[in-house]
């Protein structure tokens, strides 16, 4: 396309730069696809269903299961029948059980309330409450959205790749491009797992357990705090360069 249209290294520099901000700009459109904070007691919302994050498991505990001596180690999710979910059983202060493998029923749950009664004896399924079809309709707008960007971006990539090499000459065209990949790994590609991946757990709100006792994998994060890191991080960092 370059030698068709006859582009000249200004031109190229043009092109890269104004395909590069177009697509930063359109980047920021997805700061508005956001998904809700599962319901999780003790997590992001109370055991009455209050909104409130909590970093700590010490909010796993309520007067509806401190009697039941539950560890908060234990990560075996149940969804009650008034929509939030918990993360064990224990916590959901289930008592007895109806039915085996995927048709288990958990009942008399102390902590849940069942419809149009006040008092602790709802019930449970295993697994994690749906959140609905709009998580998944986000995902789908963001993915869309992420090839739009993709596309834009890709017009300028190789236009400023040529200025790199049409800026340097020919005897040093080898070590420059050698030296600007060495630069991008040295500054991006080596340190961004570190510090992305440091940011990220600062957003994790509930840790798994190894077997062993040590920190496993995070369980479940706060979703807006992972969406303005995820995001915001590399905006800061491509909106300085």
């Amino acid at each position: 396309m370059m030698k068709k249209f006859k582009i000249n290294i200004y031109q190229a520099a043009h092109i890269g730069f104004w395909s590069s901000l177009a697509e930063y700009l359109i980047y920021f459109s997805a700061f508005a696809m956001f998904c809700n904070n599962s319901s999780v007691a003790g997590l992001s919302v109370s055991y009455k269903g209050i909104e409130e994050l909590s970093y700590t498991d010490v909010n796993l505990y309520a007067d509806c299961n401190r009697h039941c001596n539950c560890s908060t180690k234990t990560w075996d999710p149940v969804c009650g029948e008034n929509g939030i979910t918990y993360v064990s059983s224990c916590l959901a202060g289930c008592g007895t059980s109806n039915g085996t493998g995927k048709h288990i029923v958990l009942t008399n749950c102390s902590c849940i309330s069942a419809p149009g009664s006040l008092l602790g004896n709802g019930s449970a399924l295993p697994g994690q409450c749906n959140r609905g079809k709009t998580c998944d309709t986000m995902l789908h707008y963001f993915l869309i959205l992420s090839l739009i960007c993709c596309l834009i971006y890709s017009f300028g990539a190789m236009p400023g790749y040529m200025v790199l090499i049409r800026s340097l000459k020919p005897e040093e065209k080898s070590f420059g491009v050698g030296l600007h990949s060495l630069t991008e790994r040295l500054f991006a590609g080596i340190p961004s797992p570190i510090y992305f991946g440091a940011m990220i757990d600062t957003a994790c709100l509930k840790w798994g357990t190894k077997t062993c006792g040590g920190i496993g994998a995070c369980r479940m994060y706060d979703t807006d705090r992972y969406r303005l890191l995820y995001l915001g991080l590399p905006s800061a960092i491509r909106g300085v360069s």
